[in-house]
C-alpha cells in the first residue's frame, strides 16, 4: 500500500460507499424516529421527569449546566441559539437547563432581571434567535418533588422544540445552521439543508393582533356585555400555501390581579 508515501492517512472511499455514508446520514437526521420523542408536547415535566432522562449525550435531549446564566449575557445567548436551531433542524427535543454534566442539580436563576422571571425572558428572547422566527417550543418550570434535589433560590428549566415546518433555521449569533448528530449541536452541512427545504410540510401561519372595536355595549342581570370586533393580521410564513386555516382563541392571560372577577 503506498498511501502513506503520498501524504494519504487512509485510501480514498469510493464513490459508492460516499453515497452510502451520505444516504445513511439523511435518513438518519431528516427522519429521526426514537421512542423518546413521543414525549415532545409535553403539558408539564417535574423534578422526576427530569431525573429519569438517560444519561450520555442523546439527539433527542441536552443538557446545560446553570452556571451558563451565571456567565456573560453573549455566552447564554450562544448557547441558547447554537441549541434552538439544532433541535429545530433535527425534528425537535428538549434543552435542559440547570443540570449540570455529572447529572447534579445546580439550577438556574429563578428572575433574569428586575421582577422578569426566567422562564419569561427565555420565551421572549428564544424566537427571535433565529431565521425564520421560532414559534413551535415551549418553556417549562419544572415542579419540585417532595424532597427536592434543586438549590434553593434556584429552579429548572426545560425547554420542549417541535419538529418546525420552516426548517432550516439559521442561528442570527453564529450566521450559520446547525442539527443533533451523536448528542451534539454541530453545523449542519449543505446536503442536509437542501434536504430540509425539499420537504412537503404543512402551511406555518403568524397572526398579529391590529385593533379591537367595541360595537355594542349593554347590562344583564347586573353584568356588563359587549360586543367586540377584533381584527388581526395573517401571514404565511412558510413555503406551503394555506387552504383551510382558522384563527381560534382559546385562553386569556396577563390579566391584572385586580381585574381578575370581572
Amino acid at each position: 500500500m503506498i498511501f502513506h508515501l503520498l501524504g494519504m492517512a487512509k485510501r480514498p472511499a469510493s464513490k459508492a460507499t460516499l453515497q452510502s455514508r451520505i444516504s445513511a446520514s439523511r435518513t438518519n437526521a431528516v427522519h429521526r424516529q426514537e421512542f423518546a420523542l413521543n414525549f415532545v408536547s409535553r403539558a408539564t415535566w417535574t423534578e422526576e421527569d427530569v431525573a429519569s432522562l438517560p444519561k450520555g449525550e442523546h439527539d433527542y435531549f441536552d443538557r446545560k449546566s446553570g452556571l451558563l446564566f451565571d456567565t456573560d449575557g453573549n455566552a447564554l445567548l450562544d448557547t441558547l441559539a447554537k441549541e434552538a436551531s439544532a433541535f429545530a433542524n433535527s425534528g425537535g427535543g428538549h434543552l435542559v437547563l440547570g443540570v449540570a454534566d455529572n447529572g447534579d442539580f445546580d439550577g438556574v436563576p429563578t428572575l433574569r432581571s428586575g421582577r422578569t422571571t426566567t422562564r419569561d425572558w427565555l420565551e421572549q428572547k428564544i424566537p427571535d434567535l433565529l431565521d425564520y422566527r421560532l414559534n413551535d417550543f415551549r418553556v417549562h418550570e419544572v415542579i419540585r418533588g417532595d424532597q427536592s434535589n434543586i438549590p434553593s433560590g434556584r429552579e429548572l428549566i426545560v425547554i420542549d422544540f417541535g419538529d418546525s415546518p420552516l426548517a432550516p433555521h439559521q442561528s442570527r449569533r453564529h450566521t450559520g445552521y446547525f442539527y443533533r448528530s451523536a448528542g451534539r449541536s454541530i453545523p449542519a452541512p449543505h446536503f442536509y439543508l437542501e434536504l430540509l427545504r425539499q420537504r412537503v410540510t404543512s402551511a406555518a401561519l403568524e397572526f398579529q393582533f391590529e385593533s379591537a372595536t367595541v360595537e355594542q355595549g349593554w347590562e344583564h342581570d347586573s353584568s356588563l356585555f359587549l360586543r367586540v370586533v377584533l381584527q388581526f393580521k395573517i401571514k404565511n410564513t412558510g413555503r406551503i400555501a394555506a387552504y383551510k386555516w382558522s384563527l381560534v382563541p382559546r385562553t386569556i392571560s396577563n390579566i391584572p390581579d385586580d381585574r381578575g372577577d370581572d
